[in-house]
């Protein structure tokens, strides 16, 4: 991480926007390496159009509009947010209640 901050630092124009960004380029490329994954399981979980599941993200960086960004645009638009284990339990309860009818109406 160290040698692609020192290969940006001496490659980068000191006036770019990409300097604007506080944080380092090995530390992006982290970020992007380990959001990858986050997103390679979260495709697991949903196989085809019709699928469902509900993906409990329990860490505060995923309400970062930063970090949030870097989910695929399926996800951060539906993606909901609780204060709390009772306030995520409950709508995890609503989310499963609603696709069973749903799903119970169209048989």
């Amino acid at each position: 991480m160290r040698r692609l901050d020192q290969q940006h630092q001496l490659s980068s124009d000191p006036s770019s926007a990409s300097n604007a960004n506080p944080k380092s380029l090995g530390e992006r490329y982290y970020e992007n390496l380990c959001m990858r994954s986050v997103n390679q399981s979260i495709g697991r979980a949903v196989r085809h159009a019709r699928d469902y599941a509900a993906i409990v993200l329990l860490d505060s960086r995923y309400s970062s509009p930063a970090v949030s960004a870097l989910l695929p645009g399926w996800i951060a638009r539906d993606m909901v947010r609780g204060a709390g284990y009772g306030e995520v339990h409950g709508k995890l309860a609503g989310f499963f209640r609603r696709l069973e009818s749903e799903t119970a109406g169209k048989k």
